[in-house]
């Protein structure tokens, strides 16, 4: 399996490659500081998609931040998105920092998988609000 996940040809004693190594290494998916990078764009993709429903929902008057760090900036206008912004700059350049490490993936990984049930969650909200709503129960 190393194999597969590396970027490096194999070399034997004798410094030349061998060929089932070479078969190996072509199928390379990605290198870990690829993969990495690759998540963390997804991640401040997703972001901006909880920014922008969570300032939209706010202003609406249907969400109340129960972020106690967060709930001072969004009474500002630009105040949460510069917080957004400032936090996945200063996690993003940890991330980038340590992207050859397995727990920098791990992270990434963790935050993609937390970011896109958040993603999902804002798309159930959004379709439940859309629905109509009588509020007078049909016999």
């Amino acid at each position: 399996m190393g194999l597969i996940w590396s970027t490096q040809p194999q070399f034997d004693a004798q410094g030349s490659t061998d060929s089932r190594n070479l078969a190996a290494t072509s199928k390379t998916v990605f290198s870990r500081s690829s993969r990495v990078l690759a998540l963390l764009v997804i991640i401040w993709i997703l972001s901006v998609f909880d920014l922008f429903f969570t300032v939209a929902a706010h202003q609406a008057g249907m969400l109340d931040e129960l972020n106690p760090l967060a709930r001072p900036f969004l009474d500002t206008q630009w105040g949460l998105v510069s917080l957004k912004a400032c936090s996945l700059t200063a996690a993003s350049v940890i991330l980038l920092a340590l992207r050859r490490h397995r727990l920098a993936e791990a992270a990434c990984w963790s935050m993609s998988v937390i970011m896109t049930l958040l993603a999902v969650l804002w798309i159930s909200f959004v379709h439940a609000m859309s629905k109509p709503y009588s509020g007078i129960p049909q016999f």
